[in-house]
């Protein structure tokens, strides 16, 4: 309904008729009109988040798949009965290394996001050394980005 500056307004009505005439025309009835308008906007904040909650987990399932799916894969192969070369080994270790690293950084980067959506995180502005973030990214993505052959590099000038 239109409230008085003639913008529109959520209500819940409840209404009863308590008198009608003789051909059973109502003709008094008693009700009431709740403003509901602040409960209707929140309510669509919260399926707005809920759909953004769902994203973030489709997300971070699919972040977190692809290392622990190759963990999985290579220890496997490495307690397998098969015979596997020292340098063979020793490669799968770098790999299982490198994979935990960026397992880790993902996961530490989401709770820093969790903490950030809760106000938790207090703002310290300090001096950071950029090419340091870089290398930690293209890290975190580099077995994914390898297993599609891309090839991703900073380019210093």
């Amino acid at each position: 309904m239109k409230d008085k500056s003639g913008a529109w307004i959520w209500i819940l009505d409840h209404g009863k008729i308590i008198e009608r005439d003789e051909n059973g025309k109502a003709i008094r009835a008693v009700g009431t009109h709740i403003d509901i308008t602040n409960q209707k906007k929140n309510e669509q904040q919260l399926k707005d988040l809920l759909v953004t909650k769902d994203k973030l987990f489709s997300i971070i399932s699919h972040d977190l798949r692809g290392p622990i799916g190759s963990f999985m894969q290579i220890i496997e192969l490495m307690t397998s009965d098969t015979e596997l070369e020292p340098e063979v080994q020793a490669s799968f270790l770098d790999e299982l290394k490198d994979m935990s690293k960026n397992t880790f950084y993902l996961l530490e980067n989401l709770l820093n996001w969790s903490r950030a959506q809760r106000s938790d995180i207090i703002c310290e502005p300090k001096k950071i050394i950029i090419n340091d973030i870089i290398n930690q990214n293209i890290s975190l993505l580099g077995t994914t980005a390898a297993q599609k052959s891309i090839d991703i590099s900073l380019m210093r000038r």
